[in-house]
C-alpha cells in the first residue's frame, strides 16, 4: 500500500476499536435496562463493525445473549454469528446455523443468501473439506457487496495456494487486499497480506516475502492488540525466527500465545506453536517442546487441517529423535500411518505435490536417517523433491535437498552432500539459508561449514551472512570449524565420554547395553556435529571445546 493508504488504514483501525468500546458500554446498558429491542438494535450495528476488524468473540460473545429465536428472525445478526462460529473453528455449530438461517430467510433476501453462500465456502475452505473447485468456480467480483467480495477473492488466494498455484494466489491476494482495505476490513486486509507473503514465500520469493512482512507489521505495530495485528505479529515472529533473531521470535510468540485462542487462522496458530517449539528445541528444553507439539496436534485435529497435523508428526518425530528417544519417535509415526504409507510404496514413486504427503515422507527420511539407513533415505527424499520441485513450490524443495545433502554425508559421500548443498543455495536466489533449513535437517551446518572451509560452495553467501549466523557457523581464522555445528545430545555426550576412557565399540555397546550399530550409528553422528573423521581427533576437538568430563 502507499502512505496514504497506510495511513487511512490505520485512522480506520483506530476509529472502529473506539466504535467497538463504545458499542460494548451501550450494550451493557441495554441489557442492565432489559430493552430488548434496542439490544438487538445495537448488536445488528456493531457486528459487521466487529468482523471486519476481527473481533469475533464480540460477535460470538454479545449475539450469544439473544435467544435463537431472535438471531433467527435477524438475518444480518445471524449471519455475522455464523461468520463468529466458524472463524473460531466451531464448525459443527456453524453448520446447524447456516441451516436454520437458510430454513427460515425468504424468497426476496437475495443478500443474505448471497452472505450465507460465501459463509459456506469459508467454512468448506476453513475445515479443510473439498471445497477448492467449488470455490475456484466462483468467477468476477462475487457478490455486489465490496465486503464479501473481498472475502470471496481471499478464499480463492488460499485454495490456489492449496493448489500450488503460487502465482495466480498471488494477484488474487492483491486484489483481496485491496478491496478489503477500501471497504474498511482491516482485519480481512492483513489476512490477504498474510496470503500474499505465503504465495511469495513458498515459491522461492523470500526476499519479496520479507518485505511484504515488514510492511504489513509496521502497518499494525502500534495499534490493538486486535486479530489483524495478531496476523501480523504471528508473521513477523516466524520471520524473525527465520532470521536467526531467536530473541525477537520469542518474545513475539509469547507476546502472541493468549491471544490466539480467541480468534486465529489455523496458520497462525501453527506457526506460533512451531515456532516456540522449535526454539525451544534449540535452547534443550525438549519436553516444553513436546508439550506445545502436543497442544498444536490436537488443535489441528479438531479442524481436520491435514497439512498441518503432518507438520505436527514431523516436528515431533524430530524432537523425540534428537532425545534418542527412537521408540517415542516411531510410535508418534505410526499413530499417524506412516510406516503403513511407507510399506505401500507411496514414497517410492511420483506424486503429485501435497504438503501432508511431503511432511510424512520427510518424517520418514528423518527416520530411517537415524537407523543408518542412508539409502532408504536418499531415495524418499529424491522422490518428494521431485514432486516439489515439478509443483513450484521452491522452499520446500530447499529444506529436502538440504536433507539430503546431510544424507549423503551421513553416507561418506561429500562430493553429493555439497553437490546437493550447492542446489539448495542456488534456489534462494542469493537470500542464503534461513534458520528452518538448518533446523529441519538436523546436521545441515555441518555440510555448509565444511563445504566453506573446503571452498565448495559454487555461489558466495550474501554480505554479512556469517556475522549474522555466527551461532551456527562460527569459522576460526583457519577458515575451520571453530564451534560445534549443533550440541551432542546426552546419548552422544556418554558414547564420548567412553571413548575418552578408550573403550572400544564393542565395549561402549556392552557398557550402554546398546546394540553394536547403534553405537556405530552415534560415532558418525558426533564426527559429524565436531566435523572430524576420526576417534583420535574427535578427542581432541571435544577436549579443546571442554565438553568431556575431566
Amino acid at each position: 500500500m502507499d502512505t496514504h493508504a497506510t495511513s487511512a488504514w490505520r485512522r480506520q483501525m483506530t476509529s472502529e476499536n473506539l466504535m467497538s468500546e463504545d458499542g460494548e458500554h451501550a450494550l451493557a446498558r441495554a441489557f442492565q435496562a432489559g430493552n430488548r429491542a434496542q439490544c438487538i438494535q445495537l448488536i445488528e450495528g456493531c457486528a459487521r463493525t466487529w468482523l471486519k476488524a476481527g473481533e469475533v468473540h464480540n460477535v460470538w460473545r454479545w449475539v450469544g445473549r439473544l435467544s435463537r429465536t431472535e438471531i433467527l428472525r435477524n438475518e444480518a445478526i445471524a449471519t455475522s454469528y455464523i461468520a463468529s462460529l466458524i472463524f473460531q473453528r466451531r464448525f459443527a455449530e456453524a453448520r446447524d446455523w447456516l441451516r436454520d438461517t437458510e430454513l427460515g430467510i425468504g424468497e426476496e433476501s437475495e443478500v443474505t443468501r448471497a452472505r450465507l453462500r460465501t459463509l459456506r465456502l469459508v467454512l468448506a475452505a476453513l475445515s479443510e473439506s473439498d471445497s477448492n473447485d467449488a470455490l475456484l468456480a466462483e468467477v468476477g467480483e462475487g457478490p455486489s457487496d465490496g465486503y464479501l467480495s473481498g472475502a470471496l477473492i481471499a478464499l480463492q488466494a488460499y485454495a490456489l495456494l492449496r493448489k500450488n498455484r503460487f502465482d495466480a494466489a498471488r494477484r488474487r491476494a492483491l486484489r483481496a487486499r485491496e478491496l478489503l482495505a477500501e471497504h474498511g476490513d482491516a482485519y480481512g486486509a492483513s489476512h490477504a497480506e498474510m496470503l500474499l507473503l505465503l504465495a511469495q514465500r513458498l515459491s522461492g520469493d523470500l526476499l519479496g516475502s520479507a518485505q511484504t512482512c515488514e510492511r504489513l507489521y509496521a502497518t499494525l505495530e502500534r495499534g490493538a492488540r486486535n486479530p489483524a495485528w495478531v496476523n501480523a505479529a504471528s508473521a513477523l515472529a516466524y520471520l524473525r525466527y527465520e532470521q536467526n533473531r531467536t530473541s525477537e521470535a520469542r518474545e513475539l510468540c509469547c507476546e502472541l500465545l493468549p491471544l490466539l485462542r480467541v480468534a486465529s487462522t489455523p496458520e497462525n496458530f501453527s506457526s506460533v506453536y512451531t515456532t516456540l517449539a522449535r526454539l525451544d528445541i534449540a535452547a534443550g528444553n525438549f519436553a516444553e517442546a513436546q508439550r506445545l507439539l502436543e497442544i498444536l496436534h490436537s488443535a489441528m485435529e479438531d479442524g481436520r487441517h491435514t497439512r498441518l497435523i503432518a507438520l505436527c508428526v514431523y516436528e515431533r518425530v524430530r524432537a523425540a529423535l534428537l532425545t534418542d528417544d527412537t521408540d517415542l519417535a516411531w510410535r508418534i509415526a505410526d499413530e499417524a500411518g506412516v510406516r503403513a504409507r511407507a510399506e505401500t510404496g507411496t514414497w517410492a514413486r511420483t506424486h503429485t505435490y501435497e504438503p501432508a504427503w511431503e511432511r510424512l515422507g520427510q518424517t520418514y527420511a528423518i527416520l530411517l536417517l537415524q537407523e543408518g539407513d542412508t539409502d532408504g533415505c536418499r531415495s524418499v527424499l529424491q522422490t518428494l523433491i521431485r514432486s516439489a520441485s515439478h509443483a513450484g513450490c521452491v522452499v520446500r524443495a530447499i529444506g529436502l535437498e538440504a536433507l539430503l545433502a546431510t544424507c549423503d554425508w551421513h553416507a561418506g559421500d561429500r562430493v553429493q552432500a555439497f553437490a546437493a548443498l550447492n542446489r539448495a543455495h542456488a534456489r534462494t536466489r542469493s537470500v542464503g539459508f534461513v534458520r528452518s533449513v538448518f533446523d529441519e535437517a538436523p546436521g545441515f551446518a555441518t555440510v555448509l561449514r565444511n563445504a566453506l572451509a573446503d571452498h565448495r560452495l559454487q555461489q558466495p553467501l550474501p554480505s554479512g551472512y556469517l556475522e549474522r549466523w555466527h551461532d551456527l557457523l562460527s569459522v576460526d581464522d583457519g577458515g575451520s570449524v571453530a564451534t560445534p555445528i549443533e550440541p551432542l545430545t546426552q546419548r552422544e555426550l556418554s558414547v564420548m565420554q567412553l571413548v575418552a576412557e578408550g573403550l572400544r565399540n564393542e565395549e561402549i555397546s556392552e557398557r550402554l547395553r546398546i546394540a553394536l550399530s547403534t553405537t556405530k550409528w552415534h560415532m558418525k553422528n558426533i564426527f559429524a556435529k565436531l566435523g572430524v573423521e576420526s576417534r583420535t581427533e574427535a578427542l581432541v576437538r571435544a577436549r579443546r571445546m571442554n565438553i568431556l568430563q575431566t
